[in-house]
Formats: structure tokens, sequence, C-alpha cells
């Protein structure tokens, strides 16, 4: 170890946990050394500074870090090398959980966050609010937390998140002419109190940003949301949007930088239905590559089937009877796959049992897809068997990987859920390889019928004794399961075949 150069012997520390990279100065003086004069140590690391007396002998050691973390309000540490207000330690990325956000409250996160600033290495802040009341919040002190955040130069990520509680203001110091734009990503809750705050970053950074992640409450107007569209629709970098359907959609359509998209709808969406025209234009923009639609509703699931689908049947959309929410989800599937789309990534993910048919629908939808090479489904158990049998109809060239994973906490305890032998032995997957030879089909988060307290098991994994080392999984990571049916060495994807999943042959079934 003596002939191995000190940087090269920090870069190994850094590797090390922070117990073990502490242990590490113990050994000798040139360990010891090392923590104090190569920040190598330090910079990738994430430090938890929330409990104050413990922060001390931390902070005073650490010259930087990756990631900063602490509470407000703070405890009160026993130095001040563990208060962040006057750290020398330089944080990449600052994070700060919000308990209250009273004067004194945002006066100490205005501070921690100035004297990042001042150190010079500040990229990110992330404010997490635990606010069940914003009534005590003045709403200069809000304005003085988020005028700090506006006008810090240098940030290339800001996020909110968290209960806000009835935070607001009036108005907030813009950052047009007051710093150079840096904004690359900026993730809100949009209520109505924050829209000044939100319409300011977005306008001050708008000829940077590029990835915009915004939910609204049932508070927040059409009117307000709709122009924030306007706004988006002027950022000339945006790759990537998340975001609930409000009004306006469309007009991001013509954004040629857009690339990603994900939209949230709702039950208790008061405008989906009127916003669902605009978002199906935009999630079947030609520039699109990556789709992401999130039906958060609930309820009981339909009972519909399409036994006898004809494969010619033009007519995809109108084999199922509507039930609340079904039309705003029929209308985005058939913006997606009736427009322009050239898109690549596309994942469904359905909570609660209600629109358990939409995932079927678009099955039937995706030979309008011609380059959709991944697909992933977030559903209900019921709906697999359904799902395979959709994709079984057309031959899909494109399409190189279908992930399917079960919703947690929805079984009924009866021998129709979906099992992991049931998967491996059924003839529909089976048929699906066949047809499309270079698919690779996963199932994620299934269950084990001798794990379920039942009497009743699935009518393969009765009467077989087969793939005995599934039962073995030790992590619910682990818990994804995948078939194939091309050669191995002839696999166009590899990376398709990653560890973390168990993968079988159609050979070896």
């Amino acid at each position: 170890m003596d002939e191995l150069r000190s940087d090269l012997l920090a870069l190994v520390v850094s590797y090390l946990s922070l117990k073990d990279a502490l242990a590490c100065r113990l050994v000798c003086k040139r360990l010891a050394g090392l923590g104090q004069h190569y920040p190598e140590v330090w910079e990738r690391r994430a430090l938890s500074v929330e409990d104050g007396p413990t922060a001390c002998p931390l902070l005073r050691l650490a010259p930087c870090a990756r990631v900063l973390s602490t509470a407000v309000p703070a405890t009160a540490p026993r130095c001040h090398h563990g208060d962040l207000r006057t750290t020398a330690c330089a944080a990449r990325e600052l994070s700060i959980s919000m308990k209250r956000v009273r004067t004194e409250d945002a006066a100490e996160a205005v501070q921690i966050i100035k004297r990042q600033e001042a150190l010079g290495r500040l990229r990110a802040v992330r404010l997490h609010f635990d606010v069940d009341d914003g009534a005590s919040a003045t709403e200069d002190a809000v304005a003085s937390l988020f005028g700090t955040l506006s006008s810090t130069p240098g940030l290339e990520g800001v996020a909110l998140s968290g209960n806000m509680g009835d935070l607001r203001m009036s108005r907030v110091t813009g950052v047009r002419g007051s710093i150079k734009p840096s904004l690359k990503s900026f993730a809100c809750h949009l209520a109505p109190g924050m829209l000044p705050f939100f319409k300011c970053m977005l306008a001050g950074h708008a000829s940077t940003l590029e990835a915009v992640h915004f939910d609204t409450s049932s508070a927040c107007s059409a009117a307000p949301a709709g122009s924030v569209a306007r706004l988006l629709a002027g950022l000339p970098r945006l790759r990537k949007l998340s975001c609930p359907l409000v009004p306006g959609l469309d007009k991001l359509a013509e954004c040629e930088s857009l690339r990603e998209v994900k939209l949230t709808v709702t039950r208790d969406g008061a405008d989906n239905a009127d916003n669902a025209a605009g978002a199906a234009q935009l999630i079947g923009a030609e520039q699109l590559r990556s789709v992401h639609l999130c039906f958060l509703h609930g309820g009981a699931s339909s009972d519909d089937e399409y036994e006898d689908v004809d494969s010619d049947d033009s007519d995809i959309f109108g084999l199922f009877d509507e039930e609340p929410g079904e039309e705003v989800a029929r209308n985005l599937t058939m913006g997606l796959v009736m427009g322009d789309s050239k898109v690549e990534e596309l994942f469904l993910e359905i909570e609660g049992e209600s629109l358990q048919s939409v995932p079927v629908q678009l099955m039937l939808g995706l030979r309008y897809l011609p380059t959709l090479r991944r697909l992933r489904i977030k559903m209900c158990m019921f709906s697999v068997d359904e799902v395979l049998r959709g994709i079984f109809i057309f031959k899909l060239p494109s399409l190189q990987s279908l992930q399917i994973v079960l919703q947690d906490g929805i079984d009924d305890g009866s021998s129709s859920r979906c099992c992991f032998h049931w998967f491996l032995h059924h003839d529909t997957v089976k048929k699906v390889l066949l047809k499309n030879p270079w698919l690779h089909v996963e199932l994620q988060n299934a269950i084990f019928c001798k794990d379920v307290v039942s009497e009743e098991t699935c009518e393969y994994c009765e009467p077989l004794v087969c793939h005995q080392e599934l039962y073995d999984v030790a992590t619910p990571a682990e818990y994804v399961v995948g078939i194939f049916t091309h050669p191995p060495d002839a696999c166009p994807s590899a990376v398709h075949h990653a560890s973390g999943r168990r993968w079988f042959h159609t050979s070896d079934l």
C-alpha cells in the first residue's frame, strides 16, 4: 500500500461506506489524512445532518458532499461546524425537509441555501414539505423562501414535494434579467398559491429547462393550468414532461424537442373529458419516443372479454361498454395509436381494479405503433391472460420487450390468480413468443400458490413439481421471471437478459 499513490487510495476509500471510511482514520496517519486533504473521499457521499449533536464531527471532517440533507427547524448543533448556516462543507445537492414554514423557519432555510450558494458547488435544491396547515406561514416568509430559490444562480435542478398545506404568495421576485438561466430540471406541486413561483421559474429559465414535472390540486382552476401549458409550449429545449390532464396540452404537440411524456389521470379530475382531446394530440405527436399513461382509479373491474375478435376489424375501440373514466382512457389510447406516433417505449399503469379493459384495448392497437420496442404494463392480475391474447392476434416485429407488473394487494384467494407457474407453462405465452420470436416477456410481482393461504392452487402448480428454484427467491426485487424463444447468442438486444431476472428458454419448458 506504501507504493500506491494517495489520490488512487482516496478513490478506493470513496467507495467504502461512511462507517468504514471513518474507521480507516484509526488505521494509520496516512489514511487519516486522506479524509482531510482529498475531497474525492467525500464528493460522492450523501450526508444526513438532521441530528445536530452527531453532525458536528462529520461536517468538521468533510470538505464536500454530493448531497447534504437536513430538517427545518433543526436540532441545535454543539458547535458551528454542525450548523449548516455556517458550515464549510460544500454540497452539490441540498435537501431540506420543512416541518413548518413560519417566519423563523423560512429564514433558517434561506440561510442554509445562501451558505451553500456561497461555497460554490450547489447545483440542485430539493424541498420536502410536511405542512398540515399553512395558515401559520406568513406570505412574506413564503415569498422569501421561494424568492431565494428563484434568485440562486447556477442551479440545475429544483424540486418541491410533499404536503404544502395552504402555502401561498401573491408574487415572487423573478429571475429574468437578474441571473443567468441555468435550470434544467424543475418539479413542483401546482397549488393555487404556488402558481406565481411556478410561472416565474418557467419564464426565467425558459432557455435551459429540459425536464418539467408538476401535479395539480382540485382547487387549481382550469384557466391558470391552461396558462402553464402555454408557457411549457414555449420552452425550446423541453425533452421530458410529467403532468396531469390540463387544458392546452395540444399546444405541446408542436414542441419539436419533446421526447418523453407522462400523463396522470385521476378519478376526481373534473375536466378530464374536456382535456383528453388535447392530451391525445400530444401523445400522438411524431417526435415523442416515450409515453407513460397512469390511471389512478379505484372500483370494480370490467368482466368484458373479446374471444371472437377479427384481426381485420378496424373498429378496435368499440368492443367494450364504457364505465366512468373509460371515455378518457379510450380517447388517449386512440390518440396514441391513430396519430403519426414513432413511440419506442410505452408504459401503461392502471392503479385499482377499474379500467382493466384499457390494456386490452391498447393491445389491439399495437399494430399501429410500428416503432414500439418496449411495452411495460402495470395492472390487475385478472387481465394478464387477455393482454397476452391481444398481443397474439398480431405479429409485432419491432417489439422486443413486454414487461407485465402486477399490482400489490389485489388477490381474491381464488385459483384465477396469476402464478409464476401459470406464466411459465401457459400456452398463450408460448404462442405469443412463436409469433414474435425476438420478444422477451417478463412477469413481475406475481405470487407462488404455496405462499397464499388457500387450499386451492392454480391448474399448473398442483400437478407440477418443476422449477423449484423459483421458491428460493430471497428478496422481492428478484420476483421477476422472463421467457424468450430465440437463440441466446443471436439476441438483438442483450440488455434484456440482464441479471436480477430468472430467464427461461421455451425449449426448457
